[in-house]
């Protein structure tokens, strides 16, 4: 069952945690291949959050995080289960790189790389400063070149280049940007927009991080609260005229 089939999450109570830990440590470990690990998800590790690793965080090594994504693939393919963009893209693109640009396979699925678990970096709060992920919207979702951006932003110039020339800075800024924009606006950057990211990563491979079913229900989600809000805000509204004429 993919993550947008889901229903949506309640709160766990401690005895659900407990029975669904358990259930991760004893049982899961010895189920058939391929496994679903869409249900790791209690426990941070589910492959949403591998792919996700693969390209950013580095938290975990890619000689872990990739098995468990192609273990994935494989469940959706044998429970014949639509495989999510995010996803399919990721295998699309190694092979790609595989077969058309002769890259082995560890290079082409990302197996071979660093591990930045170590990195040590807090930008209030942010792993990353947040004045680059403003850098970012102005130069990809507001179409401003990158000199015009920089001059608008509250950092120096300087400052703002020296981020630049750090890959991991830029890296979780940017998987922080497409998670904002995409949940923003409701959709995938489009071509245009994603040329732009290369201002910042010249090789950047865009993966999006919500399916569009995804995004739709967020939409609505949004909508139906700012009705609720605006509804409630009348009410209150008029039981304040009420008030004054009585």
């Amino acid at each position: 069952m993919s993550d947008d089939d889901k229903k949506d999450k309640h709160i766990l109570t401690r005895e659900e945690f407990d029975k669904q830990m358990k259930y991760m440590e004893e049982v899961f470990p010895n189920l058939p291949f391929p496994r679903d690990w869409s249900d790791a998800g209690i426990i941070g590790m589910d492959w949403k959050y591998r792919l996700s690793d693969v390209y950013h965080q580095r938290i975990d090594s890619n000689d872990r995080n990739v098995p468990i994504i192609m273990e994935q693939f494989c469940w959706f393919v044998a429970n014949r289960e639509p495989i999510p963009l995010e996803l399919s893209s990721y295998v699309a693109r190694a092979f790609h790189d595989y077969l058309r640009h002769g890259q082995s396979l560890e290079v082409a699925f990302q197996i071979k790389g660093g591990v930045g678990a170590n990195r040590k970096r807090n930008y209030d709060g942010l792993p990353y400063p947040r004045e680059l992920f403003d850098l970012m919207w102005e130069v990809v979702a507001n179409n401003l070149s990158i000199h015009k951006a920089k001059l608008i932003s509250k950092k120096s110039e300087s400052t703002l280049n020296d981020y630049l020339k750090k890959r991991d800075l830029v890296d979780d800024a940017l998987f922080s940007f497409i998670m904002t924009f995409e949940t923003t606006f409701y959709r995938h950057l489009n071509e245009e927009e994603q040329e732009r990211l290369k201002v910042f990563v010249p090789d950047y491979k865009y993966i999006a991080m919500n399916q569009k079913s995804t995004l739709e229900k967020i939409k609505k989600q949004d909508e139906e609260f700012a009705l609720k809000q605006e509804l409630e805000k009348r009410r209150t509204q008029f039981n304040t005229d009420t008030s004054d004429e009585s």
